[in-house]
C-alpha cells in the first residue's frame, strides 16, 4: 500500500490518512496509514495491492 501511495506522486496535505480504504472484490479493507508510516516497525502491517484493487483516500479538513 505504501508503495503504490509514493508512485502515485505522494499524498495530499488534506488526505484522510488514517481511514485510506482498500476495495476488493470480496469486500474493503479500512487502513489507517498514519499508523503505518509513523510508528516504528508497523510498515509490517502493510498490505500488497492485488490487480484490480481501487484505492479510495477521502479528504479531511
Amino acid at each position: 500500500m505504501t508503495k503504490a501511495l509514493s508512485m502515485a506522486e505522494g499524498i495530499e496535505k488534506f488526505a484522510k490518512l488514517s481511514s485510506v480504504r482498500v476495495i476488493r472484490k470480496n469486500g474493503i479493507t479500512e487502513i489507517n496509514v498514519d499508523d503505518l508510516t509513523k510508528k516504528e516497525g508497523s510498515l509490517s502491517k502493510d498490505i500488497e495491492l492485488e490487480p484490480g484493487d481501487v484505492v479510495y483516500v477521502p479528504k479531511g479538513f
